[in-house]
């Protein structure tokens, strides 16, 4: 409940958060941008445990560790939670109880409007019907579309050759992404375009 004003990266506090999820049991999952790692919290906690990032808060591209730790989707039914890490330009899934290195799982091939690329992804949805994963890739100005173990994406909106736009197929800078209970609708956030 109590932020600090000047923030540090440590195990007591939050320093910039950017995602939350929570589980069936009440615990929190919280990305942080500064420090570049994934806290967990339970019920009435103090301090957090750090399930995947680097423990001091370094920023790397390796695979246990993020760079811009941004969205995050859990699936809590395969114990696993996946990340936009934002400026390595990929998606990684890790494992909830912090005991395996990530896997990417959508991007990871460099920053690139390549439909095997992305350019600084802001979120993600885990889809409950197939598994797969929609990034909203903010850079390239679409919404892409991993199937589970794909190489490349699909492009489900905006230009997939990542320009930017104001006409109704168009989007500039998408940050965030919704779908409604069917998964039949998508919703964007067109950031620069000031509309969804």
């Amino acid at each position: 409940a109590n932020g600090f004003i000047n923030g540090a990266c440590s195990n007591y506090s939050l320093y910039y958060p950017t995602g939350i999820v929570t589980d069936g049991v009440g615990n929190v999952y919280i990305s942080s941008y500064f420090c570049s790692w994934i806290m967990k919290w339970t019920l009435n906690a103090t301090n957090a445990t750090i399930i995947a990032g680097s423990p001091t808060g370094q920023s790397a591209s390796d695979s246990r560790s993020l760079f811009v730790a941004y969205a995050l989707a859990l699936d809590e039914a395969n114990s696993f939670i996946y990340v936009a890490d934002r400026m390595n330009h990929r998606v990684q899934r890790f494992p909830l109880d912090g005991s395996g290195n990530g896997v990417t799982v959508a991007g990871g091939n460099g920053q690139g409007s390549g439909l095997h690329q992305l350019d600084r992804p802001t979120d993600i949805y885990l889809s409950k019907k197939d598994g797969s994963i929609y990034v909203a890739d903010c850079y390239n100005n679409r919404i892409q579309k991993w199937l589970v173990n794909a190489t490349s994406g699909i492009t489900m909106a905006g230009s997939p050759n990542g320009i930017a736009g104001n006409t109704p197929y168009l989007m500039n800078q998408t940050y965030g992404l919704a779908f409604d209970a069917n998964e039949k609708y998508l919703y964007v956030s067109d950031n620069r375009n000031n509309r969804i």
